[in-house]
């Protein structure tokens, strides 16, 4: 029973590891995709495959619908729906990097509304996870990435989105496999597309859009709902890791940036890094999860 659980939350460990790298590579292939194509252009791109890879999922989806409330379906198609134009409309804005870091206020919110609690230990690793966070923003503000405030707005809704999403699929999770989620999640993302496309008016393919970017986009919509698997996964079977475990993204991120545009990194942002990785470990290892807990979003 021991080793069985043992290696339950490792499996756990290993999805999230899988879905923040696949997550910290979006914003830098949103980037470089959004220099060739519209954002309704490349969200059909990004989610076609993935609604198609799920059509089989239907059925069993359609037959549990009725299981949840009309409030959990509202919640979870708006948080996925805002999350995906927040995301795409605030990387035109800003650095792929800036991004990445500023999002990763999302772990305490989500502990917040799933009513973790905070000891004077996993405080402190708050603290400093909150003063790296904003070590990183002085930095970026001092080397040429002006604070905005349009942009700030953008990255506070998509946090705001995708805390209400981690905090509705714990509900989702009473009725749905991983992989039926992931199902109805790659079926409201590609329908959003759509209609974002349609109404866009622009219909004609880009001119000067590559086979190699093309790919690019088709594979990021390959790995995103693995990675939403990996996350659906990773939250069922082992919580607390998963919440504050995102906070691993922004390093993993910004070496992504590295390798796709150069991005430097000065000694203070490496510093920054260095805290919000240490605060994370405090935050997952002392935070007490509540005995009972479904989500809170009333």
């Amino acid at each position: 029973m021991m080793q069985t659980f043992q290696t339950t939350k490792v499996l756990a460990a290993l999805s999230l590891l899988l879905a923040i790298v696949i997550w910290a590579a979006v914003p830098s292939v949103a980037k470089v995709a959004l220099a060739y194509v519209t954002p309704a252009q490349y969200m059909v791109l990004r989610y076609l495959l993935a609604g198609l890879i799920f059509i089989p999922f239907f059925g069993k989806v359609l037959a549990g619908m009725k299981r949840l409330p009309k409030r959990d379906w509202g919640w979870l198609i708006g948080s996925s729906c805002l999350l995906i134009y927040a995301q795409v409309w605030t990387l035109q804005q800003v650095s792929a990097s800036w991004y990445i870091v500023v999002f990763s206020c999302c772990p305490v919110l989500i502990a917040l509304l799933l009513r973790y609690r905070f000891n004077l230990k996993s405080i402190a690793g708050l603290v400093v996870t909150v003063a790296g966070l904003a070590l990183y923003l002085q930095d970026s503000h001092q080397h040429q990435s002006p604070f905005s405030f349009i942009a700030m707005c953008g990255v506070v809704a998509s946090m705001l989105a995708w805390v209400a999403y981690s905090v509705v699929i714990t509900r989702f999770h009473r009725v749905y496999d991983d992989m039926q989620l992931t199902a109805v999640c790659s079926y409201i993302s590609i329908l959003f597309a759509l209609v974002l496309y349609i109404s866009d008016g622009n219909w004609a393919p880009p001119a000067d859009l590559s086979w190699p970017v093309t790919a690019v986009i088709v594979l990021s919509g390959a790995l995103m709902p693995l990675g939403l698997l990996c996350y659906s996964y990773a939250m069922r079977q082992a919580q607390t890791l998963t919440i504050f475990g995102q906070y691993l993204e922004p390093p993993i991120g910004l070496l992504i940036a590295f390798i796709v545009f150069g991005t430097g990194m000065t000694l203070t942002a490496t510093v920054s890094v260095a805290c919000i990785i240490a605060g994370t470990i405090a935050l997952t290892h002392f935070s007490v999860k509540p005995p009972s807990q479904n989500g809170d979003l009333a």
